[in-house]
């Protein structure tokens, strides 16, 4: 295979994303998307891979297959692109659940999904940040068990605006399990979710309108208010 030039492998992944997501003459072409991503993917390139990965997860352009786009996925993580380490850790920890608990097996996954998390987290990918945090809260994977280190973590993904992150303290304040039950705390987090467009947190803050005041809800949502004000969503940071 000839080698190409980074100018012409940028080329190829920059038309795939234009036949991609239609920003070519207004014009969704998968099939030319997955045909410049493979060229790409062959030279090695890691946004290549991953592209490839995610028209193969979603069966546009090519035969529909998780396991293929999670080994794409993986090829990319290895070459250092931030989103495909966290999503090759997402993958891990839902190969975890389906072993048996307290398995060798189990526990494998887990250290796997803890090492390609903290690659992420290292470059600032908020999932990974909040699911290297839980897993710190939890003490998964070979990471001993610190609730304050991973409630520290799970906090930083909030402050760079990761609404699951917010639903996932906020589900913690309200369960009481990990830590100490607040439903002031819990309405906060799950509010901040709902304003910051995850609408599966609205059941939880509908829940907890009923256990508390009226005046600790219209406090709660003032604090909100200020925080979305002072909080502007981040840039998006590269995958590098």
């Amino acid at each position: 295979m000839k080698k190409a030039t980074p100018a012409e492998i940028r080329e190829w992944v920059n038309m795939g994303k234009a036949f991609y997501n239609g920003s070519f003459l207004g014009e969704r072409d998968y099939k030319k998307a997955h045909e410049l991503f493979r060229k790409a993917a062959e030279q090695g390139d890691a946004e290549g891979l991953y592209m490839l990965g995610t028209l193969t997860y979603e069966g546009k352009g090519t035969r529909k297959s998780e396991k293929e786009a999670f080994a794409l996925y993986e090829q990319a993580a290895e070459k250092g692109h931030t989103d495909s380490q966290m999503l090759t850790g997402t993958q891990h920890m839902y190969l975890a659940m389906r072993q048996p608990p307290e398995s060798a097996a189990r526990n494998e996954e887990y250290r796997q999904a803890a090492k390609w998390f903290k690659k992420a987290a290292d470059k600032k990918q908020t999932e990974a940040i909040l699911w290297y945090g839980d897993m710190q809260l939890k003490g998964l994977g070979g990471i001993p068990q610190d609730k304050k280190a991973g409630l520290a973590r799970i906090e930083e993904a909030v402050e760079l605006h990761n609404a699951n992150a917010m639903a996932v303290l906020g589900g913690y304040y309200l369960e009481g399990s990990i830590v100490p039950k607040d439903y002031r705390k819990a309405y906060r987090y799950l509010l901040l979710s709902d304003r910051s467009g995850n609408q599966n947190a609205r059941v939880g803050v509908r829940l907890l309108e009923d256990k508390l005041t009226t005046e600790e809800r219209k406090a709660v949502r003032d604090e909100v208010k200020e925080w979305l004000r002072n909080h502007p969503a981040p840039l998006t940071p590269p995958n590098d």
